[in-house]
């Protein structure tokens, strides 16, 4: 199985947006609270689903590039307490790809 880079570019710039961009809107505590626990898992869980869509597959490099900038992101803008949020954005994106797997199985039918 050959690995095509070129197919995670635009997933890799929304992820910049969404773990380096969104944390930028982060003035205070509510602010933060919203970004953290509603923006991000739904921007996410809607790129996730495009990408499975888009691909046919539940991808783990996709999963993996997600989880690298995520403790990124967590280390640079949180602290050490937000790591839980890490893995709640993984199990976020792994739902996505799941549903985006589900409905492009469907679109085949």
């Amino acid at each position: 199985m050959k690995i095509e880079l070129k197919q995670y570019i635009p997933y890799l710039l929304s992820f910049i947006f969404i773990f380096v961009g969104l944390p930028l809107f982060m003035g205070d505590t509510g602010s933060a609270m919203i970004v953290v626990l509603m923006i991000m898992p739904a921007c996410l869980l809607s790129t996730s689903i495009i990408f499975s869509y888009t691909y046919e597959k539940i991808d783990l490099i996709y999963l993996a590039l997600l989880e690298c900038f995520a403790l990124i992101s967590i280390f640079i803008f949180m602290n050490s307490s937000a790591l839980i949020y890490a893995v709640v954005y993984l199990i976020v994106a792994l739902i996505g790809n799941g549903i985006g797997y589900l409905l492009s199985k469907r679109k085949e039918k």
